[in-house]
């Protein structure tokens, strides 16, 4: 049992229980392990996040940083405050049989997150200050059960298994309400300069009473996984006279798995006026009036509804933000009247913009229709089958793995494409579905030699998948408004990324020197996955995509496959787009396979000593350390837009074209250095850890043709400290701990390239617990 200590939010709330029992029955054959938990846990943080783009109208480079200028474009904190609690329980049973056994493993486990989150968002562009409140409980469960024999023949060893895992993520109707205000913000020349001096540019900020409620959503999701295995090993043990023993291991598997996401978005826009005398048919009018006078809300000149009774007092919410350092926190809402007020609106017919009777489907009112319930939906089917055949030896000092793994998958994604049009009564969805196959044959091998009893030498060599996730694979594509708009879309025909594996070590493990190991690694990966951005027409004719991928056309196909449910596709004329971009230079974001090998090498180093030969009570210290020093590197692709001269007519014309180029980085996720290590005291039965987790700064992503928006964490620095006493209880079975995280209170913090300034700080602050282990 464990209490623990949440820094952020000031609370010894949190708890930790586990209990577990075991023994065997019927002559010792029968096994029963049975165990559950229960924890609650406060996972509040302070995040901040702020984007950057080119100083307008300024592409030059400034000679002093070698780079173009930026300018901060927006800064957002996000206060969260969490409640997150677990349940798990496990059960496991054996029974002996002759020459085996059946094994039967049960788990389930379910947590739930209790969040609100109060995000303000201070946009240096437009003068703004915009704030969302979201509340949400957040329920994940997990099922594992599997069946497993085991049988020895003495000449062959057979292992049969079957396994099924579910899992469920629900979010049930979680509310999503946003604020803003206008002229809050000076705006004005601020090339090159960080977010922290920019905080004076706030000060035009004209309190709650001119903080106007825009807008309400209702966001449902629902996530569904259910994974069945199937998986046969045969194992025959050999020996070649007395100095070569070994195995020859063979089998196979069969996975499928199928996923399905189930997400639900309806709106609405608090863009009446509550003021109107007569509202009449006007839906949007109407609903502005009615929770006016329901509520008791104050409208302003204009007839918006202010923020002036909507307002938290919780004064907790206004504390100092990462120190004030980026600007305080002017205005929290309160979630009750808040959820009170959308409930409200949602249970009242009068508001419903898919009533004919009220609306006509594009004036206001609640939204509800096929792109609020449909757009995010997908099913992805997958089904692997894998075979490998493998061998181990030994000869005197050597031992040798080799073997190698055939692996095929077949996919089909199912997705929608959809036609907003702003109008509840007249949205019409286009389901889309991909299907894709690869296989892929995968050798390894796996040697060790040990010269001395102290000494080890080793060498793999492995080739490893690194699979795209579904949303990279969906065959749907989302065109957002405006002119010429950007396509946002998945690839189906993304392969899955292959990596070259070498990995060479030498241990030394002598009793006076402890463990010493020395090890260098090296990994080449092919068709890693990045995201490409290009400009659609430009594309075509450079023959990297087609525009007529993000188009749907009237035909009778679409008419005949449709019409049932959408009455107007029945008028649609042939060839007419029922879904394009605004314009053929509509920008697209699509992901890809890099043509270029990625590169990842290093260095390795593992110690643990034990200081033996110090004189008390120095004798009792142990020290560890584990270092990697990584170099990476990767050539990856970008589209820029050059002007060219075409000199086919009459006279020379610029044109707009496609300049493809590259630029070279670490890849991403990757860091330079890696530091674990801790300083401990081991004396009977007391036993203490401070440890030290470094790592150097990561690159976290390119800005592609512009360097400048290249985003690194920064260098992290983290320390941590547990101890544990045993109690003369229960047999020596009872034990005090306490484990304590974050001692020195350390951010996650990640930047801009050119001048460095924030683009996402996390604080979470110090953790700990205190609690009592019995074992009997």
């Amino acid at each position: 049992m464990a209490q623990g200590y949440t820094a952020k939010s000031n609370t010894l709330g949190n708890y930790r229980a586990v209990a577990s029992v075991s023994n065997r029955f019927l002559d010792e054959n029968l096994g029963i392990y049975a165990l559950i938990n229960a924890e609650s846990y406060d996972r509040d943080a302070d995040n901040l996040n702020a984007g950057y783009a080119l100083a307008a109208g300024n592409a030059e480079v400034d000679p002093l940083t070698g780079y173009v200028p930026v300018e901060v474009s927006s800064v957002s904190f996000n206060r969260h405050i969490e409640t997150r609690t677990r349940l798990g329980a496990n059960l496991i049973m054996d029974y002996k049989i002759p020459n085996g056994s059946l094994k039967f493993v049960n788990m389930f486990s379910t947590s739930q997150r209790d969040y609100t989150d109060h995000n303000q968002n201070i946009n240096y562009n437009d003068g703004r200050m915009n704030w969302t409140l979201s509340k949400g409980e957040n329920e994940i469960t997990q099922r594992v059960h599997s069946l497993k024999l085991d049988y020895d023949l003495s000449w062959l060893e057979i292992d049969l298994s079957a396994s099924y895992t579910g899992a469920r993520n629900t979010l049930d109707d979680s509310p999503v309400l946003t604020f803003n205000q206008t002229q809050a913000v000076e705006i004005a020349e601020r090339e090159n300069i960080i977010p922290e001096d920019l905080v004076a540019r706030q000060a035009t900020f004209r309190g709650t009473e001119s903080v106007i409620l825009r807008s309400g959503n209702l966001f449902s999701n629902f996530y569904e996984e259910d994974r069945f295995s199937y998986k046969a090993d045969f194992k025959l043990p050999f020996n070649v006279g007395t100095n070569v023993t070994g195995y020859f291991k063979f089998g196979g598997q069969i996975v499928n798995q199928r996923t399905s996401t189930d997400q639900e978005t309806p709106y609405l826009g608090f863009d009446g006026n509550a003021n109107s005398a007569d509202p009449g048919n006007n839906i949007a009018n109407n609903l502005a009036v009615t929770i006016r006078d329901e509520f008791g809300l104050i409208p302003n000149d204009q007839g918006v509804i202010t923020a002036a009774t909507l307002t938290s007092n919780n004064d907790d919410l206004y504390d100092s933000f990462l120190g004030n350092r980026f600007g305080e926190v002017y205005f929290v809402s309160n979630p009750g009247i808040l959820i009170d007020i959308l409930n409200f609106v949602i249970g009242n017919p009068e508001f419903d913009a898919s009533n004919e009777e009220v609306s006509s489907g594009s004036q206001g009112g609640w939204y509800d229709g096929p792109y609020q319930q449909l757009a995010n939906d997908y099913e992805y089917r997958e089904d692997k089958l894998a075979t490998y055949a493998m061998t181990k030896f030994d000869i005197g000092k050597l031992m040798v793995i080799g073997g190698v793994r055939y692996e095929e998958v077949n996919s089909e994604y199912f997705a929608y494409n959809a036609r907003d049009q702003r109008n509840a009564q007249n949205q019409i969805m286009f389901d889309t579905t991909s299907t894709a196959d690869n296989s892929f044959l995968l050798p390894m091998m796996q040697t060790k030699f040990s010269p001395f009893d102290w000494m080890d030498i080793r060498y793999a060599y492995t080739q490893t998948l690194a699979r795209p996730d579904y949303q990279q694979l969906s065959p749907k594509f989302t065109i957002t408004q405006g002119n010429p708009g950007t396509i946002y879309t998945g690839n189906p025909d993304l392969v899955p990324a292959k990596s070259f594996n070498h990995d060479v070590s030498v241990s030394f493990y002598a009793n006076k020197l402890g463990l010493l190991s020395v090890g260098a690694f090296q990994k080449t990966v092919e068709n890693f996955v990045y995201t490409a951005s290009y400009r659609a027409d430009l594309a075509e004719e450079a023959g990297l995509d087609q525009l007529s991928n993000y188009q749907i056309v009237c035909n009778q196909y679409q008419r005949d496959r449709l019409g049932e449910r959408y009455p107007s596709i029945l008028s649609c004329q042939d060839d007419a787009f029922l879904v394009t971009p605004t314009g053929p230079s509509a920008t697209i974001v699509r992901p890809v396979n890099n043509p270029n090998d990625g590169l990842v090498r290093g260095l390795e180093f593992d110690f643990q000593h034990n200081f033996w030969y110090m004189p008390k009570p120095f004798v009792n210290m142990v020290f560890g350390a584990n270092y990697a020093r990584i170099f990476s590197e990767i050539e990856t692709p970008y589209y820029d837009v050059v002007i060219v001269i075409n000199n086919d007519g009459p006279r020379p014309m610029p044109e707009p074209a496609l300049f493809d180029s590259s630029y070279v980085s670490r890849l991403a996720g990757q860091p330079n250095h890696v530091l674990n290590t801790y300083l401990g005291y081991d004396n009977k039965g007391f036993s203490a850890r401070v440890s030290v987790l470094y790592t150097s700064n990561v690159f976290n992503g390119s800005g592609g043709v512009f360097r400048e928006n290249d985003s690194f964490n920064r260098d992290y620095l983290r320390l941590d400290f547990s101890a544990r006493q045993r109690l003369p209880w229960f047999d020596g079975g009872a034990e005090l701990f306490l484990n304590i995280q974050n001692l020195n209170d350390a951010n996650t913090e990640s930047s801009q390239r050119s001048i460095r300034g924030f683009t996402n700080v996390q604080n979470y602050g110090l953790t700990g617990n205190i609690g009592i282990r019995v074992r009997y």
